[in-house]
């Protein structure tokens, strides 16, 4: 897996995120991973794709 995109977001940057990796390399599969992080005041959000279809796009 490929962390793609990561750090502090808002529901609705989430979102368009999600939407921006399903465009661009079609995953098979999308692990989304949300936690609050008290230190910062927020939610820090990971998302990682497959590497085999993150290297697939980037040919």
């Amino acid at each position: 897996m490929v962390d793609v995109s990561g750090g502090k977001m808002t529901l609705k940057e989430v979102e368009g995120e999600i939407r921006l990796m399903m465009n661009v390399f079609s995953p098979r599969r999308m692990v989304v991973d949300i936690r609050r992080v008290k230190a910062r005041g927020g939610y820090h959000t990971t998302i990682w794709i497959p590497k085999k279809d993150f290297e697939k796009k980037k040919k």
